[in-house]
């Protein structure tokens, strides 16, 4: 009776979880952008901080991580977590408002 007790107090995992599976193409073509996104996000970050080599972006015309170098790698993660913010928010409401449909077409532009 206790752990019923419990249960109903305390919600599940589930209950803050809002992530839905993808069922539609256009929901699975944006979920892997999503990931595609965070993932060069996290390389920006890893090169911002000097885990890995600075010479692997950029053309590969920095050999030497300065300051402007890792400010310039952290604005790209910046702009890289934004754009899978906006390309998430347009797949899975149910109502985009204008701006994210407006947004995510830009960057559906810029990436073409």
């Amino acid at each position: 009776q206790n752990k019923t007790k419990q249960n109903k107090t305390m919600p599940s995992l589930h209950h803050y979880c809002t992530c839905n599976k993808p069922t539609t193409r256009s929901e699975w073509a944006a979920s892997i952008a999503v990931c595609l996104f965070v993932t060069m996000a996290i390389l920006q970050v890893g090169i911002a901080v000097g885990i890995l080599p600075s010479n692997i972006v950029w053309g590969g015309a920095t050999d030497e991580l300065t300051f402007r170098v890792s400010m310039a790698s952290l604005v790209a993660s910046a702009i890289l977590c934004g754009m899978a913010y906006i390309i998430h928010r347009r797949a899975f409401l149910s109502q985009p408002s204008p701006f994210v449909r407006g947004v995510s077409w830009f960057i559906a532009a810029y990436m073409a």
